[in-house]
Parts: structure tokens; C-alpha cells; sequence
């Protein structure tokens, strides 16, 4: 075994790479097959980890508890359009445009529209919110994802600064509606798939996870290649902690004895990634699987195209931030998705706060 820390050199040469996930997938070769992505849905791999469903491969649950919802056609076709509109039986005070794409004759279009909105069909999915209430009274606060992605370039849109913690349906709603990241699950997800037949795509879904106060500082990625765990990668790239340093080898080795029980020998494919995390307990759950390859951030590791993860090695490397010069600062984009304009308010700290001061700018220009 050997553990590399990346140097400043590598985190400038990658810094460009940290949003591979979207900005740049439709410049990525085909190299995966839709089997893979298909065995990295939360809908395929939960159930082998629930402690339940699989018994034999663990008798307790290793992963975090989680309700998985199937969507409905209608429900996905509401997803793809513009705008945020919540359905009829949720507080539809918060009406957010989604101008990315929009032009100017667009935008005029919408902010004349106050009466022609009042008369459009308000959408209703009254199955689908009963679901979500019946995990939001089992687990009081959850967060969201789809098969393969999580909301969290949404988050700004959450009072809560806490990464993606809803508490009511509105919540879930307002994440899904405004997240490119699920945009992404929807219309994208087999975009790098060498054999893609629209008839094996598989049926998408929303995972409610129990929301836990999580410390970023001890999640790793893992990368599996011809089912040997040949990296470690800290997860959280834009922070040094000095503890990591220290605890390296032991961390490791609870990482690695965590793997190879429960994981080496039952999950189908042989090379993906997986997001481990280490409670405060030090008990290991499993967060997260991912392809191995793009769209999937190699993090500390250069390109799974170069280096170590693109050898024929089977030496496990682990790679962390060493000290601050190691640091990697992805955009505002990966930690939010908030728009640049957001963070010329001052003190405003959430939406709501938000809205009220542009409302208040608004005034003062007429």
C-alpha cells in the first residue's frame, strides 16, 4: 500500500475537471455499459445493503436508511419543464423561473404573465406526495436524490444552510424542480453508454434518505477495478484536515477490512466507485456507488484516462490534502449551484430573505 498527497501542481492541473459531471459529458468517449450505470441506481444496489432484503450478504443495515419511491410518467415529464410550479396541494408561494436557457423575448414574456399563470393547469401527484409524507413522519427529515444524483446544486433554494435537509414536501419538490443534477438523471443518465437500447433503461426514481449531520471530512471514495480496490480518494477535496494526515493508515484499514467483508465478494460489477463514510462511532456506511469513469470525479486522482486509476497496478494508493497548498476550491457551482448574483447580497441567508431584498431594489428603481 502506498498514500500520495496531491500537490499544488495537480490541483491546478485538475480544478478544471471538478464539474466533468455536467459541463463537459458531451465531449466524453463512450466507454461504459448501460449495465454498469444501471447496477449504480440506488434502486438496484440499496437492496443488497438494507440488511434485509440480502441477509447472507450482511445481517444489518450498512447503508443509510432510505425509502425508494418509483416516479410515474407524468411525474417525470413535470420534471423536464421550465420553471418551478408546485403542485396545487403544496405552498405554491414560491414560483421560481428558470431563465438559463431562456432568451430575452422569453423572460419579458414570463414577467407579463401574472394572469395567463393564474389560468395554467396546476400539476397534482397525490400518490407521489403521500409517499413523501409518509418518510418525512418516519424520518422527520430527509434527503432527496434519483438514481444516480443528488440535488445539491439546488440547495441554495433551502433556508437550511445544511446540505439538502428537507423537512416538508414543498422541500423535495423545490429541490427536484430546480437541480440540473436531476435534469441530468432523467435525460442524460446513459449519455456515456457504448450498447444504449432505450428499452434497458431502467425506471427512474426518488430515494428519501434519512438526513444525518454528516462530517464531510470523513467520507472517501474508493475505486474498484477488476474487483481489486486499487485508490482511496478523500471525498471532501476542498479542505485540509490535519487529522487525516495522522490517522491515515488507520482509516485506511478500516476502510479497506470494510470493503472486502461486505462489499468485494456481492456487488455485481467488477470496477466502480463507492462512497464510504466513517461515523462518529466508527462505523463505516456505505453513501454512494458510481461508475468507474465519467461522469464520475476521479477527486484527488489526475483522470481515470491517466495515472494510476488508468494502470494495469493493483497497489492500492491512497490519496488525501496534505496541507492548505493542497487544497483543490471547486466553483460556487459544486458547492451550491447558487447563482453568482446571490452572493453580491449581503446578509441574505436564504431565499425568502433573498427575494424580499430584489423586491426592495426593485421599488427603489421605479
Amino acid at each position: 500500500m502506498s498514500c500520495n498527497a496531491n500537490s499544488s501542481e495537480h490541483a491546478s492541473s485538475h480544478d478544471d475537471d471538478l464539474n466533468l459531471e455536467f459541463d463537459e459529458e458531451e465531449n466524453i468517449e463512450p466507454c461504459l455499459a448501460m449495465d454498469e450505470v444501471n447496477q449504480c441506481s440506488i434502486s438496484n444496489w440499496y437492496y443488497l445493503y438494507d440488511g434485509k432484503t440480502n441477509p447472507q450478504i450482511t445481517p444489518k443495515r450498512i447503508t443509510i436508511l432510505t425509502k425508494i419511491i418509483k416516479l410515474e410518467d407524468d411525474f417525470i415529464e413535470y420534471l423536464k419543464q421550465d420553471g418551478v410550479v408546485l403542485p396545487a396541494s403544496v405552498d405554491t408561494k414560491k414560483v421560481v423561473p428558470n431563465f438559463e436557457s431562456d432568451s430575452d423575448e422569453e423572460r419579458e414574456k414570463y414577467a407579463n404573465s401574472d394572469e395567463q399563470d393564474e389560468e395554467n393547469e396546476v400539476p397534482e401527484f397525490t400518490a407521489l406526495q403521500l409517499q413523501i409524507a409518509d418518510a418525512l413522519d418516519e424520518f422527520e427529515e430527509v434527503f432527496p436524490k434519483l438514481n444516480w444524483s443528488a440535488p445539491k446544486d439546488a440547495n441554495w433554494m433551502l433556508s437550511e444552510s445544511s446540505l439538502l435537509r428537507c423537512k416538508s414536501i414543498e422541500d423535495v419538490f423545490l429541490v427536484l424542480k430546480s437541480s440540473s443534477f436531476v435534469t441530468h438523471d432523467i435525460q442524460k443518465a446513459y449519455n456515456n453508454c457504448l450498447d444504449y437500447k432505450p428499452e434497458n433503461e431502467i425506471k427512474r426514481v426518488l430515494a428519501l434518505r434519512k438526513w444525518y449531520d454528516v462530517n464531510p471530512s470523513m467520507e472517501f471514495r474508493c475505486f474498484v477495478k477488476d474487483r481489486s480496490l486499487i485508490g482511496i480518494s478523500q471525498r471532501d477535496i476542498s479542505n485540509f484536515y490535519k487529522f487525516l494526515v495522522v490517522d491515515r493508515e488507520s482509516i485506511t484499514e478500516k476502510l479497506v477490512t470494510f470493503w472486502e467483508k461486505y462489499i468485494k465478494n456481492s456487488f455485481p460489477l467488477s470496477q466502480y466507485t463507492v462512497d464510504l463514510y466513517i461515523s462518529r462511532t466508527g462505523a463505516v456506511f456505505i453513501v454512494d456507488f458510481n461508475v468507474f469513469g465519467p461522469p464520475t470525479s476521479p477527486l484527488l486522482f489526475n483522470s481515470f484516462k491517466s495515472g494510476h486509476l488508468s494502470s494495469d497496478s493493483k497497489e492500492l494508493v491512497v490519496n488525501i490534502v496534505e496541507n492548505n497548498e493542497g487544497v483543490m476550491r471547486p466553483s460556487c457551482k459544486m458547492y451550491s449551484g447558487v447563482p453568482s448574483d446571490f452572493f453580491s447580497v449581503e446578509n441574505a441567508q436564504n431565499l425568502q430573505e433573498f427575494i424580499e431584498k430584489q423586491q426592495k431594489l426593485q421599488q427603489n428603481e421605479k
